[in-house]
């Protein structure tokens, strides 16, 4: 194995470690720290954190553009 791809090999498991920390870091805050309103739906945690994932699909270049693009969602 070259030392090019064992960098990237390296680096590609950092990043899969660096996940699942931030995985497990919310699971445990989720469990200490209770939300006040209550427990959020399943359906609406799932769609925020997929969403979340996905590139923007819009530039704003000013409050029109971003206040119109808002009332259409």
């Amino acid at each position: 194995m070259t030392q090019t791809n064992l960098l990237k090999k390296m680096s590609d498991d950092l990043s899969s470690v660096q996940e699942e920390l931030a995985l497990m870091r919310s699971l445990i805050l989720g469990f200490i720290m209770r939300d006040k309103e209550g427990k959020y739906q399943p359906k609406f945690t799932q769609k925020i954190l997929k969403t979340a994932k996905e590139k923007p699909i819009y530039k704003f270049k000013n409050e029109h553009d971003f206040l119109s693009q808002i009332k259409k969602s």
